[in-house]
């Protein structure tokens, strides 16, 4: 399909067109059904100081939308046999158990329960680029609530859940090559960074605004999100951050990438003829977290 062929309907049009007259400056819109995609359409504009037109190549940071993908590659592990997730994370994690966190198992991070929201102290997009230093960082914090506690893992969440994935990886892979190659594909989802690559950055729609006045009414928002590595146009739109591994927030694909790692859930673990999870294991995501009737800390 070439860059500028839609897959689309009149409605799905109208819905771009109102969205664009709105607050959106530039989209897509992808969705599969029973395993094939049905639409792939786009509107607006990608790069508002050039001009340059969103077409179904462009790319974007759908921020913590990639934490779906990142869980997803652990639940790959966990079909595997590679994960439990009730273990303690210091199954595979040793450093992991200081001050504390001996205790905490994979699910409790899943959940956004473990009692460890917040991002290292001092990170800047910089420090964010550096795996190790931001491993050190959670290796060494102590917990801010005890487990089970409700509250949103805004940024943090993706790196635990990231190296317990490279943990536990036979190959003793990163991150990233581990998603590549396990989950995405597999699936054809070969627009789906992890850390984008120069030759790519042409196809990177610029983001615009995002910015949180100090003035937020919860007052643990850049706790979880500090003011230096804010998912904003600020912070995203430097080269380094799009260089950056942020497995919580900072993936960049197209909406056909990201629709058909959806869709590999909402098709109960196979696509394209690719099983990569059981159905059980699909259908279990569906239970609720305990607790869940309990106000979340982040947003209180």
């Amino acid at each position: 399909m070439s860059n500028n062929e839609k897959l689309t309907d009149p409605r799905i049009e109208a819905a771009i067109d109102e969205a664009l007259n709105s607050t959106e400056v530039g989209l897509q819109v992808a969705a599969y059904l029973d395993g094939e995609l049905i639409v792939d359409t786009f509107g607006g504009i990608a790069d508002p100081d050039t001009g340059r037109e969103v077409d179904s190549e462009s790319l974007f940071f759908p921020f913590s939308v990639t934490k779906g993908v990142t869980s997803t590659a652990l639940h790959v592990q966990a079909e595997k046999g590679l994960i439990d997730y009730d273990a303690p994370i210091v199954d595979y994690w040793p450093e992991w158990g200081q001050h504390g966190k001996e205790k905490i198992t994979v699910r409790n991070v899943l959940t956004h329960q473990s009692g460890v929201p917040w991002m290292p102290e001092g990170v800047t997009p910089e420090l964010k680029a550096d795996w190790n230093w931001m491993i050190h960082g959670f290796e060494q914090m102590e917990p801010a609530y005890p487990i089970g506690t409700n509250c949103y893992h805004a940024l943090g969440w993706g790196w635990i859940i990231a190296e317990i994935v490279q943990r536990t990886d036979p190959k003793g892979r990163p991150f990233d090559q581990v998603v590549k190659e396990e989950l995405l594909a597999p699936i054809g989802a070969t627009d789906l960074f992890f850390g984008l690559p120069p030759e790519e950055d042409h196809r990177l729609a610029r983001i615009v605004g995002g910015e949180i006045p100090e003035s937020t009414p919860y007052p643990l928002f850049f706790r979880g999100m500090p003011h230096e590595v804010h998912p904003s146009a600020h912070v995203f739109n430097q080269e380094i951050t799009r260089r950056t591994v942020d497995p919580g927030a900072g993936s960049i694909t197209n909406a056909r990438s990201m629709a058909a790692h959806w869709a590999l859930l909402a098709n109960k673990g196979e696509i394209n003829g690719v099983r990569l999870l059981s159905a059980e294991r699909v259908e279990a995501f569906l239970t609720p977290r305990p607790n869940n009737d309990v106000i979340d800390e982040y947003l209180a």
